[in-house]
């Protein structure tokens, strides 16, 4: 086990590990290194036969971000060596995990004497969307509300999408900004991965479009495609709230885009239990979820 701390200049060594063992929508290295906050660092721990886990050092706490580089029946395992090396040896309160039902599962059947799971801290349902299924259309009697909310919005609004990119920085970081202040306070979307994406010119991604209504930038979807996979993670979409049903129109530019791109699946994203409604709507294939929990010494 190796803990490479120049995630920058050993770039290749994460890029090999992910075109090797990425299987997540969030194995994705530019999205990893906007994730670390002011006071964490990013650390890649690497095995020898090039599996690992892009994870967070605070100064009492590591954070593992999305799930391991690393096939099936050794995800768990790697986590836990991970563990009882930082907490048994370096002396760490606590690593913290965000994972799939089975890795959980696996996790829990590996911990040794020496540590314990936590309860899960929350849970995240991320909906998964049949792209070959979905017409832009939008015929049908389910779909009959936001085919009109949809109609009424471009008979009533001038909209031009544009690369994000080529969009003045400071708007966008103030939709991110807005966003962020209307999100309920439970909410664990924070800004900052966001603002640094913007910052670097929306690096890691497969598109950036941002909406222009009215001659004003109101809200940008992101994304790019999951490694080892025939889909794509729509993981970026952001708008000011400014105006009515945008959050939906935003949500059916990403779904037409994915779908003229020709990717067969789309996941978009994890939400809350109670949030996950919004999204439903839009008639997702099938469901998976994520559980956060930290481990920690057992006493």
């Amino acid at each position: 086990m190796e803990f490479i701390e120049d995630t920058v200049a050993n770039r290749p060594l994460l890029e090999e590990s992910v075109s090797s063992f990425g299987y997540a929508p969030e194995h994705n290295i530019d999205w990893y290194e906007y994730g670390a906050k002011q006071d964490q660092k990013t650390v890649f721990v690497r095995w020898q036969d090039g599996t690992g886990l892009l994870t967070y050092k605070g100064k009492n706490v590591w954070h593992i971000f999305s799930e391991p580089l690393a096939p099936p029946g050794k995800r768990g395992k790697r986590i836990v060596e991970f563990c009882l090396h930082v907490v048994s040896k370096l002396l760490a309160k606590k690593v913290v995990v965000e994972v799939s039902a089975s890795t959980r599962q696996e996790v829990r059947g590996l911990l040794p004497d020496s540590l314990r799971a936590c309860a899960v801290n929350y849970i995240l349902v991320w909906p998964v969307m049949n792209m070959e299924n979905f017409d832009v259309a939008l015929p049908g009697g389910h779909w009959k509300s936001i085919r009109n909310a949809r109609n009424q919005f471009y008979r009533e609004h001038q909209v031009r999408i544009d690369d994000a990119a080529n969009i003045d920085k400071e708007m966008l970081h103030a939709i991110v900004d807005a966003w962020s202040g209307k999100r309920r306070q439970h909410d664990r979307s924070h800004p900052y991965p966001y603002h640094n994406l913007i910052n670097a010119h929306f690096r890691g991604t497969k598109s950036t479009r941002c909406l222009i209504v009215d001659g004003r930038p109101v809200g940008f979807n992101a994304g790019w495609e999951i490694p080892n996979s025939y889909g794509y993670y729509g993981g970026v979409g952001t708008h000011d709230y400014s105006i009515k049903d945008f959050g939906v129109m935003l949500y059916l530019e990403d779904l037409e885009w994915i779908k003229l791109m020709g990717w067969k699946t789309a996941e978009m994203g994890g939400s809350y239990k109670d949030a996950i409604h919004f999204k439903n709507q839009f008639l997702p294939e099938s469901w998976y979820k994520d559980y956060s929990f930290s481990i920690v010494r057992k006493r």
